[in-house]
């Protein structure tokens, strides 16, 4: 079977230079604990969740959910798989799912890519105030980041309630700081609702991307 166009552009991104945008990714994801784990579980984890991001992108959830599911096997805390996976549940219609693993991984105290994460899924359970009110705090401290990564997260919290005018203004900070997660919009599906407006087209030609 011949891959979807989304598909080919996926697999053709994250083989080139979002290859490094997603191992960026996934070292600001990942936390320890309970210590640092063995050496063998750390690259077999990684290598099924950067598998798992191809999917995602080229949204095939159902391989993406499963290399998420044994990369946790192989390493059960392991952050970035387990924020994927909610991500994965949540663009694909289980915000049940989504919402149940994100309050058993997520530390509403902690990190801040964490906290995102929480909000996307508060906005796809239609817990509105909750993502909101993460999506406010993010935004603050947003202010003082230098590398546009917590821009970008607060937008996807405001594209997800489908507030576009803060989701956009958020992206253009990403974009004047240099997020690399940039490089994944033209495939990434938390930005599928955005694609008719012409504030993403005028995103994309922003960041020298072509057009769909």
């Amino acid at each position: 079977m011949m891959p979807s166009r989304r598909a080919a552009a996926a697999l053709l991104i994250l083989t080139a230079a979002g290859v490094l945008a997603l191992t960026i990714w996934i070292r600001r994801t990942t936390a320890f604990p309970e210590g640092r784990p063995s050496a063998p579980a750390r690259p077999a984890a990684a290598a099924l969740t950067e598998r798992a991001a191809v999917d995602f992108y080229a949204r095939r959830y159902e391989a993406a959910a499963l290399s998420c599911r044994e990369a946790l096997e192989s390493m059960p805390r392991y952050t970035a798989a387990s924020l994927l996976l909610a991500d994965v549940y949540a663009q694909s219609g289980r915000s049940d799912e989504a919402l149940s693993l994100a309050l058993a991984a997520v530390d509403p105290q902690g990190g801040p890519r964490e906290r995102a994460v929480l909000g996307r899924v508060f906005a796809a359970a239609g817990k509105r105030d909750e993502a909101l009110r993460i999506a406010e705090l993010l935004a603050r401290d947003s202010v003082s980041a230098t590398d546009g990564a917590l821009a970008f997260d607060v937008g996807l919290i405001y594209a997800a309630l489908d507030m576009r005018e803060p989701a956009f203004r958020f992206f253009e900070s990403a974009a004047d700081k240099r997020d690399p997660a940039l490089i994944h919009i033209r495939v990434d599906p938390r930005l599928d609702a955005l694609r008719g407006d012409p504030r993403y087209l005028a995103l994309l030609a922003k960041l020298k991307l072509p057009p769909e």
